[in-house]
């Protein structure tokens, strides 16, 4: 089978794929391709750059920003921390508006966004102070 330009298209950006290394049939007559990534060995440095790429890509975060107007913290979940930061830095969130500006004091990373989600719910749950505190300090060590 002779391959021509196959298009991959995700999210984020769109892949070329040019090389029937990349495809495999599931079925005979299915009609469906499926594309996978060469094997690489497992300690190359493009094996383990690819590895924190795809962590870091598919990656929730669980952050606590502090007020540096009043010193109050909000509790919040993200797939783009940065990202998040800013919109709330620009007052493009109608509660921290009112607090500007926010500076990030700690943050968890998460596979899932469920998994994110809960621990965020978990952390506001306990709505005390000293807990955040408390998490803070641990991070920094």
């Amino acid at each position: 089978m002779k391959l021509q330009n196959v298009s991959v298209r995700s999210r984020r950006r769109r892949i070329e794929v040019t090389s029937n290394d990349w495809l495999e049939r599931p079925e005979r007559n299915s009609g469906r391709l499926r594309v996978r990534a060469p094997s690489l060995p497992p300690n190359s440095k493009a094996c383990l750059k690819r590895q924190a790429f795809l962590y870091l890509s598919m990656a929730y975060f669980v952050y606590i920003l502090e007020s540096e107007k009043d010193d109050t913290y909000y509790v919040g979940h993200a797939s783009n921390l940065e990202e998040r930061l800013n919109r709330h830095n620009q007052g493009r969130s109608v509660y921290t508006r009112s607090k500007l500006p926010w500076k990030l004091i700690y943050w968890e990373v998460f596979r899932s966004k469920g998994d994110a989600m809960r621990r965020e719910k978990e952390i506001k749950s306990h709505k005390n102070r000293k807990y955040i505190v408390s998490l803070v300090r641990a991070s920094r060590g």
